[in-house]
């Protein structure tokens, strides 16, 4: 089922029926609104591993949508953060300060090229780590606040409300 939003999608809506999770989500600017558009995969009570696996599951899904709409840096354009990117940019920063240079180009998420000084670059790459730890914590610490619930609503608020 297609959906749409001005608001990232939730990670799941719950009930003892079924559990839906937002995937394939798709980010588009449009003035100064961004929609967000979504499929809803629908889990019914009966096949699905449990609440909290679901939740999990949805977590995870969650968490891969997030990083690949990729990153806005401060510098005003959006890049890759797969973590092959990540790698890529890592290894391009320590030969750009081993090299001396004073500027390099980097193609953001739209393939659009940018000049930035090593300053810049250096910056650019500080804020990914940044962003990628803080989603990569605040997932974890939403799966363990799943599995430290007492019941399945619990771990339902938890996971629909962090």
């Amino acid at each position: 089922m297609k959906a749409q939003s001005n608001q990232y999608p939730s990670v799941a809506q719950y009930d003892s029926q079924q559990i839906s999770v937002p995937i394939n989500i798709v980010e588009t600017v449009r003035g100064d609104e961004t929609i967000y558009e979504y499929d809803m995969m629908l889990i019914s009570a009966d096949e699905n591993p449990g609440v909290r696996e679901c939740l999990k599951q949805a977590i995870k899904q969650y968490h891969a949508d997030i990083i690949s709409a990729g990153y806005l840096t401060s510098m005003g354009f959006r890049v890759d953060i797969e973590q092959s990117n990540v790698v890529d940019w890592s290894a391009a920063l320590q030969l750009l300060q081993l090299s001396g240079a004073t500027e390099t180009e980097v193609c953001d998420y739209d393939n659009q090229t940018h000049v930035l000084t090593v300053e810049q670059y250096t910056q650019m790459c500080d804020e990914m780590g940044l962003y990628l730890t803080g989603l990569r914590s605040k997932k974890w610490a939403i799966r363990n606040a799943i599995d430290a619930a007492e019941n399945d609503d619990l771990a339902y608020g938890v996971a629909f409300w962090s």
